[in-house]
């Protein structure tokens, strides 16, 4: 993930800041570029710092995900455009889930950020139903949740954020790394997949750059 720097005072910024530690300008991601923007204040919302244009607020997931993303004051939703992705998430009540499924959430905004610098489209399952994508964070605390994909729906289970759990599952299963970004990317593949190389009759570039030993979920040899 590339760096960022302040327009105020040229601190050095990473994508996940809301403030600036050096002139505690706000910060927040416009989700449109997925640039880093220095903000300043103007009533209730926010304006870009270098007069780029635009006017925003804070996601209202700003709290419980640590949400830095920012929603253009026009758009209705309380959520930006990562938070609204997530169907499922724990409830307020559960305490200690909450902050696994904060660090899944900023691992899907890396997540998105990189997919938008590739030029990959993200179709939410709000604006289309049947083709859609949309995740669900849910912790195996109480139930059993198995980390998977199945037509859009991506489920992750939220333990993978310990990682004391991450660590052991991985040295378990003879992985040379574990990680919760790791994941989605792999789980996002399996949605690009039919779009991009079924429907683009792509399958051939496919196996001359990657080789045949890869297999789908579904058992067909790619």
């Amino acid at each position: 993930m590339r760096p960022f720097s302040c327009s105020d005072c040229g601190q050095l910024l990473f994508f996940e800041n809301s403030v600036c530690l050096r002139c505690s300008s706000p910060l927040g991601v416009d989700p449109s570029t997925h640039r880093l923007l220095t903000l300043v204040a103007v009533g209730d919302v926010f304006e870009p710092f270098d007069g780029s244009g635009g006017c925003f607020r804070r996601c209202a997931n700003q709290v419980v995900a640590r949400c830095n993303w920012l929603v253009p004051v026009d758009d209705p939703a309380p959520l930006c455009a990562s938070c609204r992705l997530t169907s499922v998430r724990p409830n307020d009540a559960e305490t200690d889930s909450l902050v696994a499924f904060a660090d899944a959430e900023a691992a899907k905004r890396r997540l998105l950020a990189q997919l938008g610098e590739l030029g990959l489209p993200v179709v939410s399952r709000i604006d289309d139903p049947a083709e859609g994508l949309c995740f669900e964070l849910l912790s195996s605390r109480n139930r059993q949740v198995i980390t998977g994909h199945e037509d859009g729906v991506i489920t992750l289970d939220l333990s993978e954020s310990d990682d004391a759990h991450r660590e052991f599952v991985r040295q378990q299963l003879g992985e040379p790394y574990r990680t919760v970004l790791g994941h989605l990317r792999h789980e996002i593949g399996h949605w690009y997949w039919p779009r991009l190389v079924v429907a683009g009759d792509a399958s051939d570039e496919f196996r001359a750059l990657f080789g045949v030993d890869i297999r789908l979920e579904a058992g067909e040899t790619v």
